[in-house]
């Protein structure tokens, strides 16, 4: 028979780590099916990732045994995903290979020219419109204010320059009118090559 202290108590019960730890290593393997369901105009979901995963394992092509709780643990919490809206189209054309490519091109052209000492200018523009008033203005007790909202888009104003650290160059500066501005959209649609050699 046993006595009472023969049981465990249950400080000494050890409690068993149901967490199943999955190799760093097998992380770009995911990614690589992940990104390759994407390229193939799937729609992923956990569980179509789960499936893909399965029969890589069916055909040797994997060697680790997935559960859904563990390719959710891993996926969201180990490697970063997260399941939420997907960016919009100005958020792809920014990291589109070719436009990233752009980007690092003009980073080391900069890191270039700054180690070699030579001074870096910059193009900026801005625009305003009759129809632009102050964001606050001073109100009365029911709301009103003084000033009113000009109807319409009317005429736009653009102003470009060019300058660096200290200051703007003379003579640079580039400031015209446009009758009746597109309305809904912004002035870049009017800034276009051959106003710069007018």
């Amino acid at each position: 028979m046993l006595n009472r202290d023969d049981i465990p108590s249950d400080e000494d019960v050890e409690e068993r780590n149901r967490v199943r730890v999955v190799p760093r290593t097998i992380y770009p393997g995911v990614r690589k099916v992940l990104f390759g369901m994407y390229n193939g105009k799937k729609y992923v979901m956990l569980d179509s990732l789960l499936k893909e995963l399965v029969a890589r394992r069916s055909t040797r092509s994997s060697s680790w045994t997935w559960s859904r709780a563990t390719l959710h643990r891993v996926i969201t919490n180990d490697m970063g995903f997260m399941h939420g809206s997907r960016p919009n189209y100005y958020k792809l054309v920014k990291e589109k290979q070719s436009i990233a490519l752009q980007r690092l091109n003009y980073i080391q052209f900069i890191c270039r020219y700054r180690e070699q000492g030579q001074p870096i200018f910059y193009q900026d523009e801005m625009w305003a419109t009759k129809s632009m008033i102050p964001a606050k203005v001073w109100l009365d007790e029911e709301g009103n204010s003084g000033m009113k909202v000009p109807p319409g888009t009317g005429m736009r104003s653009i102003v470009c320059h060019v300058g660096n650290g200290t200051g703007f160059v003379e003579g640079t500066e580039l400031i015209f009118w446009r009758k009746n501005a597109l309305q809904g959209y912004d002035y870049h649609t009017e800034m276009k090559f051959a106003v710069f050699f007018d």
